[in-house]
């Protein structure tokens, strides 16, 4: 929002879709959204291209089970790109995809008797689960992931370079298209963490089954940590977002 007498070089349009069938309605949407866009630009003569991001996500306690929820199958997960060709719409070829997950816990969430953090202050306690993170991450065949400590919300994106920093409210991640998978920790200097998140950006994933598989091993990562950090499944959720994202110029 724009205040009296202030320009902008940029606008954002922010299309939300709402129902109890959103991934079966995602194509119909996202064609909807851009007969929006073609005759926006036509109103306005849009002098220039932008860009174009459908984000979906799934949600859920990934300690569920361990209250005695009836698990889920994720087989039935399947990239963007085929979901909206098997629906009869082709993306254009320069469509660049992402696919990432994360979850986060509260410090204040975490038990006072936490050997971790009873042991360990500050930086040192967050350098000592990394270690334990990341040897969780390579027990479990995780490729690639993050382990940052901030007060911030976390935005992923696509670059040429790799990169994380913090911009006022936000920790920004870029990743790069074809950079080495390795797993990773930030701790933010310019404030005194409140949390803790765990990101997992393994690479592109090959064929529709191999989902399943991904949030599997993410899943035993994120519970292993769990009991690592004394946190209760009956009486907390250690919730888990699974995001995949495609971007194009419009």
């Amino acid at each position: 929002m724009l205040g009296s007498g202030q320009n902008s070089q940029h606008a954002q349009i922010l299309f939300l879709a709402q129902g109890g069938s959103l991934r079966e309605g995602a194509c119909d949407f996202h064609q909807r959204v851009l007969l929006v866009i073609s005759e926006l630009k036509q109103r306005v003569m849009m002098p220039t291209a932008g860009q174009l991001s459908d984000r979906q996500h799934l949600t859920f306690d990934v300690l569920a089970a361990q209250k005695g929820h009836k698990s889920v199958t994720g087989h039935y997960l399947r990239a963007l790109l085929t979901r909206y060709q098997q629906r009869g719409f082709s993306l254009p070829p320069v469509a660049g995809s992402l696919v990432y997950s994360v979850a986060h816990c509260c410090m204040n969430q975490l038990p006072d008797d936490d050997q971790l953090l009873r042991s360990h202050q500050g930086k040192t306690a967050f350098e000592a689960l990394f270690q334990q993170f990341a040897f969780s991450c390579q027990q479990h065949g995780v490729d690639s992931a993050y382990l940052i400590a901030a007060n911030q919300e976390i935005v992923v994106q696509q670059a040429d370079n790799a990169d994380i920093s913090e911009q006022g409210d936000t920790i920004r991640l870029s990743l790069a298209r074809d950079s080495r998978q390795k797993v990773q920790c930030y701790w933010s200097e310019h404030h005194r963490p409140s949390r803790i998140y765990f990101l997992f950006t393994e690479s592109a994933v090959q064929g529709n089954s191999a989902y399943a598989a991904r949030l599997q091993k993410h899943m035993d990562v994120l519970r292993e940590m769990a009991g690592r950090l004394a946190i209760n499944p009956q009486q907390q959720a250690l919730t888990l977002r699974f995001y995949q994202a495609l971007s194009y110029p419009v």
